[in-house]
């Protein structure tokens, strides 16, 4: 396909949409220490939906993606009101017989009737944040990825919730995907054989997304949502081709674009989106091609620094530098400047700007950082 043309109708294949929890267990408080009211409740989560979905030990056969739970898997449980938020509490993952059906069982404090309870499983990418006094989040760094299968798929949230009856363990309560994915064929020069650094930026993109968990559970927390780009390290181009998969926020996307520097230094850009914009649902992939074309680092930066809504996007170290160099040979004044990833600097750092030729622009750090190694 063409995704130029048409980037709203991606071809896709739905990944299963939702779990379903029952419990069967009455509630037992710690005499030991009864000031915490810590409940055990246990969860006995199914499938509910189809054969083939569940969580998170994710196969690819034959372009079919299916999950199972898995014993290693670590479930985390909220529970509260926007007032009185609970301390998360982890809970263990035992699968059944068939993995599309498992035993969640660990121990809350705090319940309520009338309480929200939200289960969510946790991952390397995956971390409860509480940003607000009010509210526990749950973050999903997609800023830096793989590009294979099994990273994507480890960037993948599952989130339920349900309501606290006094007196019961929770029940029903069903887990639904909240991210979705590319799987992109992206066609260099044919005679192109080499690891080659990917960037993904565009409008709708975040670097890191955060859901709710207590006040309006399961919604994107769009305020703390972080715009910047994806970043892919080490991807392998084999005669010109190159398979990557990509986790993201689902979010209406337009102006994507993936810069792409080989072992060379040489630079392609991929136009994803074209003039088009799409709507990305969670809990699908979206699958299609796209070709480069040889480009410049000059022509890798995203935007063209005339105001702070087209500020210039730097994502690289090598875009910074070349930014630098231009800066200090008397070029881009009164620019602005955008960092959309943290930058890692190791051993000594030219300053941008020098005695003749100073820095005059702006530069934006958002929510990321330079750092020094």
């Amino acid at each position: 396909m063409n995704i130029k043309n048409k980037l709203s109708s991606l071809m896709y294949a739905p990944l299963a949409l939702a779990l379903l929890a029952a419990c069967s267990s009455d509630e037992d408080f710690s005499e030991k220490t009864p000031e915490v009211k810590g409940q055990t409740l246990i969860i006995n989560a199914t499938n509910g939906i189809e054969a083939n979905s569940s969580r998170t030990i994710f196969t690819d056969e034959e372009t079919k993606v299916k999950a199972v739970w898995g014993g290693t898997d670590n479930v985390v449980v909220v529970n509260g009101t926007s007032s009185n938020v609970s301390a998360p509490a982890n809970f263990t993952v035992t699968p059944k017989e068939d993995a599309h059906y498992a035993t969640l069982t660990g121990t809350v404090t705090g319940l309520t009737a009338g309480n929200v309870v939200s289960g969510y499983i946790v991952s390397d990418y995956i971390k409860a944040e509480n940003l607000s006094n009010s509210n526990q989040l749950v973050s999903v760094d997609y800023s830096k990825q793989k590009g294979t299968f099994a990273d994507a798929m480890a960037h993948c949230l599952q989130f339920g919730t349900a309501t606290y009856t006094e007196g019961e363990n929770i029940s029903n309560m069903s887990f639904y995907y909240k991210t979705t994915f590319f799987e992109l064929t992206l066609t260099f020069p044919a005679s192109l054989s080499s690891t080659v650094q990917l960037s993904m930026s565009g409008n709708g993109l975040v670097g890191k997304s955060y859901v709710n968990t207590v006040a309006n559970a399961g919604e994107y927390n769009t305020d703390a949502n972080i715009e910047g780009n994806i970043n892919i390290s080490d991807v392998n181009v084999e005669a010109g081709k190159a398979k990557v998969w990509v986790a993201m926020q689902p979010a209406t996307l337009s102006n994507v674009v993936i810069t792409a520097v080989d072992a060379n230094n040489k630079y392609y850009k991929f136009d994803v989106s074209g003039k088009n914009s799409a709507n990305l649902v969670a809990g699908k992939v979206y699958a299609f091609g796209v070709t480069g074309t040889a480009s410049t680092i000059e022509e890798s930066l995203i935007g063209n620094g005339k105001n702070e809504a087209n500020a210039y996007q730097i994502s690289t170290l090598k875009q910074l530098e070349f930014v630098r160099d231009q800066v200090n040979n008397g070029f881009y004044s009164g620019k602005y400047y955008k960092l959309m990833s943290d930058i890692e600097i190791n051993g000594e750092w030219k300053p941008i700007g020098t005695n003749s030729n100073q820095f005059k622009g702006h530069f934006g750090f958002g929510k990321v950082r330079i750092f020094y190694k």
